[in-house]
């Protein structure tokens, strides 16, 4: 993914499978830090646990969250609904 496509709602996943140990590797981008050459995201995955990574360790996935991780963000008030599906 490059840095200035990195959106807070966009789907996302992680190129390395790998290093979340069969975790999960889809989630979707709740935050993101620094310059917009270069940026950080916080990532929520669908089992609820958020790590940081740079935007080039992520790639856009198709798509959206199920509706279960959807539902659950949205009931919780984590994130609004505008956010998970951003205006295209």
């Amino acid at each position: 993914m490059e840095s200035r496509e990195a959106r807070t709602g966009t789907v996302v996943r992680l190129l390395d499978g790998g290093r979340r140990g069969g975790k999960g590797c889809v989630g979707v981008v709740e935050r993101t830090y620094g310059h917009p050459d270069y940026l950080a995201m916080e990532v929520r995955f669908e089992d609820g646990s958020v790590e940081l990574y740079w935007h080039h360790e992520l790639g856009k996935a198709e798509g959206t969250p199920s509706a279960q991780y959807t539902r659950t963000m949205v009931e919780g008030g984590e994130v609004p609904p505008r956010e998970l599906f951003p205006a295209k």
